[in-house]
């Protein structure tokens, strides 16, 4: 009597078998007996599809090339309909359809899994799908999307593309390709996916949405500006994405938009508050009203009280409020939380030298010289200002020199911002 078979001599068997199925704990079965397989040589539920497919594939395909192309399209279509019968005959073509109706059912299945968070049992029916039909271009988008559940984000990125090969049309693809690529900070090649998604579907507000937050991740804020304003032509009341504008607009410096913009939000906006009120404490801050700047950024932190920008900007505003101890234990909060912001440090230093502890404001410019060097676009040219100061008031006048000098060459002040955007280098 012959051996049973071992496991992958089993998978090869039963893959082209139209009978076989898929249990989350045991893995391959029979569709009929519900056990995983078991005979030994042979199987006599063995139903095979796939060589009858690639045989009509590769009929159909001989037929294709041999297509006049210039033929009206309806009478291509009879004569292919015909030699389509002739050459195939009715079995072959009903083989056709059968394999397509047998790639949506996997889909379906695949989908079922999904739900379900089983990405891995998702996987096995999606493969099902497009091996009965290899163009079908929605199992393979949702290929890539278990993948990225599962982390695996290069073949999550391969399906995306493997998808939008097969139909360049297809929007939803270039949306989830786009989304993994801002996740991986391929900020440029994310924001051309998105900018064909919307191309294809211009209405999509996700797209819109995700798009206008890429910009702002590359300080482009009038396409940001541009993106949000065209999501609130479809969603008007999207206060989320209102608040987001508001941020863009302070950015822009057109701070009465701004404050309009942020106070519309904050009425109606269910969560995520403590935004609106950073970009109010920002705009009251800009217009020298520290006690209304403090107000805002107080109750931003009720609702974010681990956001180290939030601990910054009211140690900002108490500093011009002339409460600097006040000042000093929020930016402490806030380097606690994030110790590589430069501005952090400088903020800091500036209350110790207005409080005459020049040693210590001296440390903090030091450290703010530091990280500068992180960032592309930090200007570092207040700093060694600031510096130069502390160290004439404790006698050193070479220091003080060299430091006015290098504050000279940074374009201090004319090219200092306390507001200039800092970009992380090689992000």
């Amino acid at each position: 009597m012959s051996e049973p078979l071992n496991r992958q001599q089993y998978l090869e068997y039963c893959r082209n078998c139209l009978n076989k199925s898929f249990d989350s704990q045991i893995g391959m079965i029979c569709r009929l007996t519900k056990e995983a397989p078991d005979f030994r040589d042979t199987c006599e539920y063995y139903l095979p599809v796939r060589n009858e497919l690639e045989d009509v594939q590769k009929q159909l395909i001989r037929l294709k090339a041999k297509k006049n192309k210039r033929r009206t399209v309806g009478i291509v279509l009879v004569i292919f309909s015909v030699a389509l019968i002739t050459v195939l005959g009715t079995q072959a073509i009903n083989a056709i359809f059968k394999n397509k109706r047998l790639s949506e059912g996997f889909e379906r299945t695949g989908g079922e899994f999904f739900e379900e968070e089983d990405y891995k049992a998702a996987i096995y029916y999606y493969e099902l799908s497009i091996e009965y039909d290899a163009q079908n271009y929605s199992a393979m988008h949702l290929l890539g999307r278990c993948y990225e559940e599962l982390e695996v984000y290069s073949k999550a990125i391969t399906y995306y593309s493997e998808a939008i090969r097969i139909n360049p049309r297809y929007a939803k693809a270039f949306r989830s390709r786009g989304y993994l690529r801002y996740k991986l900070n391929k900020y440029d090649t994310a924001i051309k996916d998105y900018i064909r998604s919307l191309e294809l579907d211009p209405q999509n507000t996700t797209a819109l949405g995700n798009l206008a937050f890429l910009y702002v991740q590359v300080y482009e804020y009038e396409a940001a500006r541009k993106y949000y304003y065209e999501l609130l032509k479809y969603k008007p009341n999207d206060y989320k994405s209102i608040a987001e504008l508001a941020k863009v607009e302070f950015d822009l410096n057109n701070i009465k938009v701004s404050e309009e913009l942020a106070y519309k939000a904050l009425n109606r906006l269910a969560e995520n508050k403590d935004s609106p009120h950073r970009t109010l404490g920002l705009v009251y801050i800009e217009k020298s009203m520290p006690d209304s700047a403090i107000k805002h950024l107080s109750i931003a932190l009720k609702y974010a009280p681990d956001n180290d920008h939030h601990y910054n900007n009211l140690g900002f505003a108490l500093a011009l409020s002339d409460n600097e101890q006040e000042a000093i234990i929020n930016y402490n909060k806030a380097i606690s939380l994030n110790a590589n912001n430069p501005s952090y440090f400088l903020n800091r230093g500036d209350s110790h030298s207005r409080l005459g502890r020049y040693k210590e404001a001296i440390s903090d410019y030091n450290k703010t010289i530091e990280l500068a060097k992180l960032y592309e676009e930090y200007n570092c040219g207040v700093c060694y200002n600031n510096r130069a100061v502390a160290k004439y008031e404790l006698g050193d006048t070479i220091g003080y020199n060299q430091d006015l000098e290098l504050a000279k060459k940074e374009g201090f002040p004319e090219t200092y911002s306390r507001w200039s955007i800092l970009k992380e280098k090689n992000k």
